[in-house]
């Protein structure tokens, strides 16, 4: 049986209506959990919206509790620290920084820096800075590793170039904000993790820049639920035909990684 993720579910959603307004928004959800460190890690899915669990109006709502409209502070967007690439205009050609002790691996799409391996004992691991890149050579992911877990701060690219998304990570474990971005530029989320399971407020925006609504968790379990009043623009042609088509690729590759269990 073929169970979707969240971000596919809706994505699904969107095919099958294009609202043109909304009443209520629909509360963050948790992402999926991150590729094994095998590989680049996976844009975390930060919050896409599925079904809206139970929740108060928000702030300026009737005595009926429809959404109302959020405040100045719930509006408010987490800081983030601007992206600085590791090396100026990165390339799979680049020397990178290596930590002592490390040398630079090139692969088919990643350059990275390891510690050697030990015949009979173990394989080399990631140890220092990353870049993953696409296949038109723009930057993909770029990050860090910490005895072959993801480290500090990493940062998702589209292949042309834009910001997708931003984690932070502990030992191979979400820690901190994670921020998803659309392609104009504007959030479409933001998480907050704690040792890899959620842990405070997240939120969720419309491409136009509408806060839709707020979840608080703790220790990954949803404590507190706010939805909002706002509007969703109803798609274009071209846009639903974007969204199929990302559609049929995320049941692709669900599909795929299925079989390869």
């Amino acid at each position: 049986m073929l169970t979707l993720h969240p971000r596919t579910l809706l994505s699904a959603a969107l095919l099958l209506a294009a609202p043109v307004a909304c009443d209520s928004g629909s509360p963050a959800a948790k992402p999926a959990a991150p590729a094994a460190a095998s590989g680049a890690p996976a844009a975390p899915g930060g919050a896409p919206a599925p079904a809206p669990v139970a929740a108060e109006a928000g702030g300026g709502g009737g005595a009926s509790g429809e959404p109302g409209a959020p405040s100045a502070d719930e509006r408010a967007e987490a800081p983030l620290e601007a992206y600085t690439p590791i090396v100026p205009n990165p390339t799979m050609e680049s020397t990178l920084p290596c930590p002592t002790g490390t040398s630079q691996h090139k692969g088919d799409n990643v350059i990275e820096c390891r510690v050697a391996g030990k015949a009979g004992e173990f394989l080399s691991k990631r140890q220092g800075p990353s870049v993953w890149f696409h296949p038109n050579g723009k930057v993909a992911r770029a990050g860090s590793y910490d005895s072959h877990e993801w480290t500090g701060r990493w940062w998702s690219f589209d292949d042309q170039g834009r910001l997708e998304s931003s984690s932070a990570y502990v030992a191979g474990k979400e820690e901190g904000l994670t921020v998803n971005f659309y392609p104009n530029g504007k959030r479409r989320s933001e998480t907050n993790y704690k040792a890899g399971k959620l842990d405070g407020t997240s939120k969720t925006w419309t491409e136009e820049g509408e806060l839709m609504g707020i979840t608080t968790y703790k220790d990954d379990v949803v404590v507190g639920t706010k939805v909002f009043k706002y509007t969703l623009k109803e798609a274009t042609p071209e846009q639903a035909e974007a969204a199929r088509e990302e559609l049929r690729k995320a049941l692709e590759e669900q599909k795929k990684q299925l079989e390869a269990k």
